[in-house]
């Protein structure tokens, strides 16, 4: 039986939407989550504390004592594969462009060191959609890095007309389609300058690395990210083309 280890910034909007995802998207697989509970650049720290001898299953451990009571007998052989979910916390106090891609770089195999997922600006991109309708405005694509510290308060004014989106825990596989295709849609406009869906062979190239480059080059230009959720792009990575291809992206089976 797959054994895949979650580690997610937050224990409130990170965690809901695991446990959201796994009820909607997944079946036998077992999903372990444990909460880091601060930034990715303080996990770059302890990573470069340990050096050599970082093991994030021991840091997570450490973290809290609801931690060891989740990974009590369990160590990394007992785990099949390791996803991470961060912010890109720019206002952060020790915010650093390298660490990021330092930790890019070494979080880049779920079955080694751990596969990286980042939101741009932070979880709540997730829901950052004004309509349901998939019928979007490529202007409200884009978000100002000095207005970090306000993103919050922004991603809940767009969803004031549909309310239910604040719910975490009341998504179904409906909402996880629409909101992940407009994810892709923005990651197409990011990446190659297209406002539409991609196809899924357009969609395999969108690695976290490049995203991450595009997203600088885009911010050295205009001082601008373009918003993206990290779960919608692990959605795409983790599940096969024919489910994706069937279930998100119109496209018949043979």
């Amino acid at each position: 039986m797959e054994v895949i280890l979650v580690i997610a910034e937050g224990a409130k909007a990170e965690s809901l939407i695991i446990d959201n995802l796994k009820k909607v998207l997944f079946n036998k697989q077992v999903i372990i989550k444990v909460i880091f509970g601060t930034s990715i650049y303080n996990f770059y720290q302890r990573k470069k504390k340990y050096g050599e001898f970082f093991e994030p299953v021991e840091i997570l451990r450490e973290m809290s004592e609801k931690n060891r009571e989740i990974l009590n007998g369990i160590n990394r052989r007992d785990i099949s594969s390791v996803f991470l979910f961060f912010d890109h916390d720019i206002h952060s106090s020790n915010y650093s462009k390298e660490a990021l891609k330092e930790m890019l770089d070494f979080f880049d195999n779920e079955y080694e060191n751990g596969k990286l997922f980042i939101s741009y600006p932070m979880v709540e991109a997730l829901r950052d959609i004004s309509n349901l309708y998939e019928q979007y405005n490529q202007n409200e694509c884009y978000y100002e890095i000095n207005k970090y510290r306000e993103y919050k308060a922004h991603a809940s004014n767009v969803i004031r007309n549909i309310s239910h989106l604040s719910v975490y825990a009341n998504y179904n596989f409906d909402i996880w389609r629409i909101l992940s295709r407009y994810n892709w849609i923005k990651g197409n406009l990011l990446i190659d300058q297209n406002f539409n869906l991609p196809s899924y062979d357009n969609l395999n190239r969108f690695s976290q690395k490049l995203i991450f480059d595009k997203q600088y080059e885009l911010i050295d230009k205009t001082n601008k990210i373009i918003i993206l959720s990290a779960f919608s792009f692990f959605i795409f990575y983790y599940f096969k083309r024919s489910f994706i291809e069937e279930k998100f992206l119109n496209k018949k089976t043979e």
